[in-house]
């Protein structure tokens, strides 16, 4: 009896060990999605973050996917492409601003920043990240850049 008991918890504990975690830095899902998922997954954060419009959405969506598909392509370029990425961004950044509103490109601004900052405190522990549960989260949508699979990690 004890001999199956002892199985049946080994065999529920090593099936709990294999199954992949949900949520973590996403950083591994980020990278077995295509560009469109990536594109509609930041597209989503942001319209909630933001409160886009239908509108805005719609053509942000259009400017993600361009993005995503465009850091695709560096990547495979190797560190090579590092200024074309960090050119590639920054009109990424500016093509949805002109979709924005004057408080909405406030918003997004400021979570560029945090992002940056977070990003720095990152490189500054040497990409540990500091550990869990140190530093704030990033704001619910703050992370568009990342969901579309560009870390920034050529600055």
């Amino acid at each position: 009896m004890f001999l199956a008991v002892f199985a049946l918890a080994f065999t529920a504990t090593e099936a709990m060990a294999q199954k992949p975690a949900k949520g973590g830095n996403g950083k591994e899902n980020r990278k077995s999605m295509t560009p469109s998922e990536r594109a509609e997954k930041a597209t989503a954060r942001m319209t909630k973050r933001y409160t886009l419009s239908s509108t805005q959405a719609a053509s942000i969506k259009a400017i993600n996917l361009q993005f995503a598909t465009d850091i695709d392509a560096l990547r495979a370029k190797g560190k090579d492409a590092n200024d074309e990425r960090k050119a590639r961004r920054q009109k990424h950044v500016a093509d949805i601003k002109a979709q924005m509103t004057a408080d909405q490109v406030s918003k997004f601004e400021a979570d560029l920043e945090a992002a940056k900052k977070r990003h720095a405190e990152r490189r500054a522990n040497n990409g540990k990240g500091g550990g869990k549960g140190k530093g704030k989260p990033a704001p619910e949508g703050a992370n568009v850049q990342e969901d579309l699979g560009d870390e920034g990690d050529d600055d």
